[in-house]
């Protein structure tokens, strides 16, 4: 899986952490229009992130998903739910997943990756335990979650209630939703 996801994203650097994955990207606004700790605003983050999950990702396409998981080692601090909560948001979790060593960091993450149908994400509720997380807010989850859509030279990953950002393995671009980009990078 990992080297499919190589072919797909040939500048991307998957065993840095965080994961550097293209210099061309969207960086779109999620919950800026509302104050910090408020409902309006993670409410409306989750509505700005599973628009643009759902429109990237039709349902009959192949989802790889990447996940920065960490151990019982202090790093999980904001996390406020049991470990091994992917497989709630993430219908029939596979047992068997492809771990990919992580450099760059004192403790790296478990990085795993492996590949399922856009269906069995809840991608909502993932997107709310996501935005929940830099709020102080509960449910929260602390992993990194990452989304591609090999096959199109996709990737799709929400950093917290501030934003998200779209990967394109070469120069397209996602201008639909430009009114709420903060950043477009396409390098010549």
């Amino acid at each position: 899986m990992i080297e499919t996801l190589r072919q797909a994203f040939p500048e991307a650097d998957f065993t840095r952490h965080p994961c550097i994955i293209s210099d061309h990207h969207l960086r779109f606004e999620l919950g800026g229009d509302y104050p910090n700790r408020s409902e309006l605003r993670v409410e409306q983050a989750v509505q700005r992130a599973s628009c643009l999950f759902g429109e990237l990702f039709a349902p009959s396409s192949e989802l790889t998903i990447l996940i920065d998981d960490y151990d019982d080692s202090g790093q999980e601090i904001l996390s406020s739910l049991p470990r091994g909560v992917i497989s709630t948001v993430i219908r029939d979790y596979p047992a068997q997943y492809e771990t990919i060593v992580c450099d760059g960091c004192k403790t790296p993450p478990v990085r795993r990756i492996f590949t399922c149908s856009p269906a069995w994400v809840d991608h909502r509720t993932l997107f709310r335990y996501v935005a929940n997380t830099e709020q102080g807010r509960t449910p929260r989850i602390n992993q990194r979650i990452y989304f591609f859509d090999v096959l199109r030279g996709i990737g799709f990953f929400m950093y917290d209630d501030r934003g998200c950002l779209i990967f394109f393995a070469d120069r397209k671009s996602y201008r639909e939703h430009r009114h709420w980009r903060v950043e477009w990078q396409v390098n010549d």
